[in-house]
């Protein structure tokens, strides 16, 4: 692409008000240097694309993080160029401290960028000139559009004009600093009227007066005769526009302009950072790409923390030997070595250099976690380290295992505690050592040695076991230990939860199902229906409007007929086997039942919507397991907004499951999770109560992993 569409620039404001990472750019050749001409607060937002491994919505992605002075490219939305999109960041070799635009080794980009013409020429003041326009020249200019546009104002016009509209003409090739003054206010006048767009077509129509039903001439006039006094009938073309300096003998020539009006005092330099930070003093003189990628200056990096703070001659109980912290295991090559690091400091590195793949975080404070190429792994932490396991935790180390306290250390078990040690089993305490046991103390050995140098004493009544046989005082340790069931795949054929083959043989039959309920292990008490409600025999046919119970039509449990309802079957047709009637029933029963209790119960999280009811037979049906209760009317799949985007969600909709089992009437409820989503499946037999099975299932990707509420 060339540079017509392509643009580069220069971060200057990150602190977007409406954080949604948007920047403030300055681009080259669309915007002056001068930041008393144009000010960084004065630069329009831009917004800031990412990459297609991160889903930028809902919060789920990554954040973006350019800084001031980040060099940048993108492209602009909008011919006004106000809307500019930030594609990517570019990475160069700075020269000077707080001054990107000295930067160097961007194969000849840095150069180029540099040579892109300003449609503003340097240290000129914001509407003093507006190209081949003096700032005596501007003022009626503005002063004839605002007579015209009684709906605009002076300041409205003076900040669209420059550099607005005159920048977007230039840019476009309309407009030059060599056009003449009242040609020059001719096309801005039109732009303001019928837009940038319309006025680069009215250019280019060959000498149409009529342009997309506007009468651009008439426009083009209205800034023509501000600077002549008189209009013209001549149009504008692409040719006539652009003059030669000999063509225009002695008008307004860049000298005169410059000369008398100087630029602002307060005027800065822009394209860099405004706050003289980046670049960094000490990356000065080098590529922007981390060292740690590199493998340079590897010293002043976090390898040089790591390695003059590493722990030796550790030492193990009651031993002479010691043991040392691992070597840090850096040894990147460039440029193998994915590193990313936060303006704080936080380091990330994927590190696939062969032979030493790594991968390490790091914290600024100094906790960090390194994993090398052989899947050693050293933990560091600088401060205090908390663990917090609120079920179990299981501990297996195939080899040895070595513990150092340099203070005290304290333990203490709730319930039994159970050592068994195969070999030898020292203890070696250097000060006094203090049992107490509440109840009988036991012990047993085949001999027992007491080694004092002052005696024994003992206090209480001595006694023997009398046969001099070894005792086995310690009972068999049995504990049971709760492991996760493993998701397995099923065949096809096996049946889906949801699909209800029993369901669709007790509707209407008026006698309960014999089957084995399966309930939660935790507290469950069947919450029994309310008096069925009345229901029509017949519907009216192509309805959707027509109601099921307050607050829902047969439109809300059909998505407003997206899954078409079978208006006029009869009892019998398959697929469904019943008829319109008795779904529009099964659904009415639904909402009384079960949903009415749902909305006004109080502790339930809020959000709470319905995101499936009906579907068609089309789309659930099973040709071995029959209908999914959603095609018969009888079941719904809801959620609550409020804790989807939660970190925790899936175990809020664990808590949620165990509060509806005993909140409403049904026959199953479903906990159904998937790596992105979380939803809760209920259905209810309104046409036979009785005959509600009370199942209450957990599901991963829409497979069963247990006949009960579990956690996953």
């Amino acid at each position: 692409m060339n540079n017509d569409f392509i643009k580069f620039g220069v971060v200057e404001d990150i602190q977007d008000p409406l954080q949604n990472g948007r920047v403030r750019v300055r681009i080259f050749g669309i915007h002056t240097d001068n930041t008393g001409i144009l000010p960084t607060e004065d630069l329009p937002w831009a917004q800031v694309g990412q990459s297609t491994d991160s889903a930028a919505v809902s919060g789920i992605g990554r954040s973006p993080r350019l800084l001031c002075g980040s060099w940048v490219s993108g492209f602009y939305l909008d011919p006004h160029k106000q809307k500019f999109v930030v594609l990517c960041s570019i990475s160069g070799m700075p020269g000077t401290q707080g001054n990107t635009t000295t930067s160097t080794g961007l194969s000849g980009l840095g150069e180029l960028i540099a040579n892109i013409p300003s449609p503003l020429p340097p240290n000129s003041p914001s509407v003093a000139w507006i190209g081949s326009l003096t700032s005596s020249q501007v003022t009626p200019l503005i002063a004839s559009i605002v007579a015209t546009d009684t709906a605009t104002t002076t300041d409205i016009v003076t900040a669209e004009i420059n550099p607005t509209i005159y920048s977007a003409l230039a840019n476009a090739g309309v407009l030059s600093i060599n056009t003449l003054p009242e040609k020059t206010a001719g096309i801005i006048a039109c732009a303001h009227f019928i837009g940038i767009s319309n006025t680069i077509e009215f250019v280019a129509s060959g000498m149409q007066t009529i342009v997309n039903g506007n009468n651009s001439l008439f426009y083009y006039n209205i800034g023509y005769s501000s600077i002549l006094g008189k209009s013209t009938i001549e149009l504008p073309t692409l040719e006539n526009l652009t003059l030669v300096a000999s063509d225009r003998s002695n008008q307004f020539t860049d000298t005169r302009r410059y000369d008398i009006i100087p630029a602002p005092a307060s005027g800065g330099v822009g394209f860099q950072d405004p706050s003289h930070t980046y670049p960094l003093i000490s990356m000065l003189g080098e590529t922007d790409i981390n060292r740690l990628a590199k493998g340079t200056r590897t010293s002043d990096t976090i390898v040089g923390k790591k390695e003059g703070a590493r722990i030796e001659n550790i030492s193990v109980a009651n031993s002479s030997i010691t043991w040392s912290q691992s070597p840090i295991p850096y040894n990147a090559a460039y440029p193998y070595n994915q590193v990313t690091q936060s303006e704080a400091g936080h380091i990330f590195e994927v590190d696939d250099t062969p032979g030493s793949e790594r991968l390490n975080y790091h914290h600024s404070a100094g906790t960090w976690s390194e994993i090398d190429h052989l899947g050693n792994q050293t933990d560091r932490v600088k401060g205090t380290k908390t663990i917090i396991v609120e079920a179990d935790e299981l501990v297996n180390i195939i080899g040895s295992g070595h513990i150092n306290v340099g203070g005290d250390i304290s333990i203490k078990v709730i319930g039994a505690c159970n050592i068994e040690v195969g070999g030898d089993a020292n203890l070696r305490v250097h000060g006094n050592m203090n049992h107490q046991v509440d109840g009988v103390y036991n012990m047993s050995a085949q001999s027992v040695i007491f080694s004092t140098s002052t005696g024994v004493s003992l206090d209480g009544q001595i006694g023997s076991t009398g046969n001099g046989a070894v005792i086995d005082v310690v009972q068999p340790y049995t504990p049971t230990i709760a492991t996760p069931a493993p998701t397995t795949r099923q065949n096809v054929a096996e049946q889906n939860a949801e699909f209800a083959t029993t369901i669709t043989n007790v509707l209407y039959s008026g006698a309960p199902v014999a089957t084995t309920q399966q309930t939660d292990s935790s507290t469950f008490t069947k919450v029994q229906s309310d008096p069925v409600l009345s229901c029509p025999l017949t519907i009216i046919t192509q309805d959707y409007s027509q109601p099921l119970i307050s607050g829902y039509t047969l439109g809300s449990m059909t998505k407003n007929g997206q899954h078409p309802f079978p208006f006029g079957m009869k009892h019998g047709t398959s697929p469904y086997n019943i008829s319109d009637a008795e779904i529009f029933c099964n659904m009415k029963q639904l909402l009384a039942q079960v949903v009415t209790r749902i909305q006004n119960a109080t502790n339930l999280p809020k959000g709470f919507v319905i995101t499936s009811g009906f579907r068609e037979a089309s789309s659930t049906i099973n040709k071995s397991k029959g209908l999914s209760q959603h095609s018969l009317g009888c079941a719904i799949d809801i959620n609550f907004t409020s804790i989807n985007n939660r970190p925790d969600s899936r175990l809020q909709y664990y808590k949620v499951a165990q509060l509806l089992k005993n909140l409403v009437p049904f026959d199953q409820i479903l906990l159904e999770v998937s790596p992105t989503a979380n939803w809760i499946h209920i259905s209810y037999n309104g046409a036979n109560p009785s005959a509600n099975r009370y199942q209450m299932l957990t599901l991963y990707c829409d497979k069963k992993v247990a006949d009960s509420f579990v956690q996953l």
